[in-house]
């Protein structure tokens, strides 16, 4: 049981209520920022894995590999020389085991992302912003650390850097999920402004590719010079723009002005009803504060399907990102075994993806326009502002997961041109993905509890991040991309049972 004194704590309004308006801008854009520098780097896992692979992580001089023979059986091979910027001499076998390790080491970070959100969570709503992004802050700075010592023969501290830099850069997003809240008018658009900039920093890791191609700096200068970059940033932001306590998610003096703008626009009965629902919902709100309440609804079951099968998608994608490239550009549909000439293909198909990242933030902006404009028009029709946040979440869960199934569809086709179209579609969803998530948990459940749904609700994506390198070793034995990616398409449409289930209880 929680004391009054904690109950007084969630529910204290912050100094943030008295910021000006520039202020308030000010913490949107420099959320954005850090999301962009910061929150997202290891969705750029392809990128940085390109390094490591080109210089012979997981690779040991005189190391002993067993490989498969044209007889099905296993046969020893010793690699003498692993020569940087030069694989021609590995076997496709020892590449594809390296590939292997590269692909867990981000499956260990998403899981220990997953593993941590939960306590994340109940530290967030139990001590505020501040304290929490300090502690979340320094993981992320610790994990940057564990980078820069992260050499070949010492590549095991990838293992725990990633981890350390994944749950401390998520976790400094989710801080920043409120920030939308500022304007609540614009709320569904900031969320996806937000969000598109942790998508967009997938791009981050392209920066560390091309300074190795092109320059020749090693994956360990680059984290020196992150490093450097996170300690003043993300330390001047959770002191200067960022509350002590915690955003409320409705702040009483713009909750005020919003309700005054909406009734000019309805009339005398509409207003009625808006008044009475208004009352309905908070003597609802007052009696299913209950954690375990809402996380034992069918409502949130079907929001934890929901994300665990798109989220599955995402880490999926990106972790077999260069084995899929290997296999889209080789003319035998090999992954491994590529001429000079489609290794080239290959790197420049992990250029564009690094790119193209800046793409899914203007495109999850549209889906979150179309999320307060459905929102604002259920809300003049019904008056109910309750129903109206129902029927604008169900659209844009809906669009998200059309999004997602559709990109898996189309990087199941063996077609080079055909992929900047799967790009767009991937990274919009993406950028749709986890902003939607939280939109929906603020929206449909009371605001004190959202550091712990949240937790939770990421808690139930560890199984879908754990499948990465079975599916991976799964087509390399046994299937192919196209067949794997063509099932997973299906399986996507399962998650939109949530938005239309959502969609059917606003009917009611």
């Amino acid at each position: 049981m929680s004391s009054p004194i904690q109950d007084a704590q969630l529910t204290k309004p912050s100094h943030v209520e008295k910021w000006s308006n520039t202020k308030r801008t000010v913490s949107v854009v420099t959320a954005s920022l850090e999301c962009l520098l910061f929150c997202g780097i290891i969705f750029g896992w392809p990128g940085i894995s390109y390094v490591y692979e080109q210089n012979c992580y997981f690779i040991k001089d005189g190391g002993e590999y067993p490989c498969p023979t044209a007889n099905n059986t296993e046969a020893t091979h010793i690699v003498e020389t692993c020569t940087p910027k030069n694989l021609s001499n590995i076997p496709s076998c020892v590449i594809e085991q390296q590939q292997l390790e590269l692909a867990t080491v981000l499956q260990r970070s998403v899981q220990g992302f997953i593993l941590t959100v939960f306590f994340c969570g109940l530290f967030y709503d139990k001590y505020g912003t501040r304290l929490f992004r300090f502690l979340v802050s320094s993981l992320f700075i610790i994990g940057c650390g564990f980078f820069t010592q992260a050499t070949r023969g010492s590549e095991s501290l990838l293992f725990y850097a990633g981890p350390l830099v994944q749950i401390g850069g998520m976790a400094t997003y989710t801080s920043n999920l409120k920030i939308a809240s500022l304007f609540p008018k614009y709320q569904g658009t900031l969320i996806a402004f937000v969000n598109g900039a942790l998508e967009a920093s997938a791009c981050t890791f392209l920066v560390a590719k091309i300074l190795y191609q092109y320059f020749d700096m090693e994956p360990t200068t680059f984290w020196w010079v992150w490093l450097c970059l996170a300690v003043p940033l993300l330390n001047a932001r959770t002191a200067l723009f960022m509350p002590k306590i915690q955003i409320r998610e409705k702040l009483d003096e713009l909750e005020e002005v919003d309700q005054k703008l909406k009734r000019t626009e309805l009339d005398d009965e509409q207003e009625k009803a808006a008044e009475e629902n208004a009352e309905k919902k908070a003597d609802q709100e007052a009696n299913n504060m209950s954690f375990m309440h809402h996380v034992l609804s069918w409502q949130y079951f079907l929001h934890v399907f929901w994300m665990f099968l798109l989220d599955f998608w995402n880490i999926t994608f990106i972790g077999l990102f260069s084995s899929w490239c290997g296999w889209l550009v080789s003319s035998e549909g090999s992954m491994t075994d590529l001429t000079t000439e489609e290794l080239g293909h290959k790197s420049t198909w992990t250029n564009i993806w690094g790119f193209y990242q800046f793409v899914g933030a203007p495109m999850a902006m549209v889906v979150g326009m179309i999320m307060d404009k459905t929102r604002t028009r259920v809300l003049k029709a019904t008056g109910d502002k309750r129903l109206a946040q129902l029927q604008s979440t169900a659209v844009a869960l809906a669009i998200t997961a059309v999004l997602g199934a559709a990109s898996a569809m189309l990087a199941s086709q063996k077609n080079q041109p055909l992929q900047w179209v799967t790009f767009t579609l991937q990274l919009t969803f993406r950028a749709c993905l986890y902003g939607n998530n939280a939109a929906a948990l603020l929206m449909l459940y009371p605001p004190a509890l959202f550091g712990k749904l949240y937790g939770v609700t990421m808690l139930f994506t560890f199984g879908g991040a754990e499948m990465g390198p079975l599916i991976l070793k799964y087509i390399q034995t046994e299937s192919s991309f196209d067949q794997v990616y063509f099932i997973i398409s299906i399986l996507l449409l399962f998650s939109l049972i949530y938005p239309v289930y959502l969609y059917k209880y606003v009917k009611a």
